[in-house]
């Protein structure tokens, strides 16, 4: 199990402003988060050897790319274990915790401690 200061997230999210806030509070909180902006970027990272922990993931992506729980369980077919913890701006949580099995989702906008909580609790 990793450890807080050893956890490496990454954070797919298309909004570029959002996407640095929780990079920000992450890195704040002692992770080391990757930045990337959709699909193809996190796909080549997850096929890379570089470690990664946890995905934190947009649930709504740009039309025509796959959505974040399409990105999900892809990355976890190539490395199985992969904690997930999703976001949503615009989902009601009730209508997509069934396909999301137990993982965890966040709602946005979202406080810091409350990332970090879900974070904290998902590589637990």
């Amino acid at each position: 199990m990793p450890s807080k200061q050893g956890a490496h997230i990454l954070v797919i999210e298309d909004d570029d402003s959002f996407r640095r806030t929780v990079v920000q509070m992450l890195e704040r909180s002692g992770y080391r988060a990757t930045p990337v902006p959709g699909f193809a970027a996190a796909i080549e990272i997850i096929e890379s050897s570089e470690p990664v922990d946890l995905l934190l993931t947009d649930i709504r992506m740009p039309a025509g790319t796959p959505h974040g729980v399409a990105i999900a369980q892809m990355a976890q077919l190539r490395r199985p274990g992969l904690k997930v913890v999703y976001m949503s701006g615009s989902y009601d949580t009730a209508d997509i915790s069934p396909l999301v099995d137990d993982a965890r989702i966040l709602q946005k906008p979202f406080l810091r401690n409350t990332l970090i909580e879900s974070i904290e609790a998902a590589l637990a």
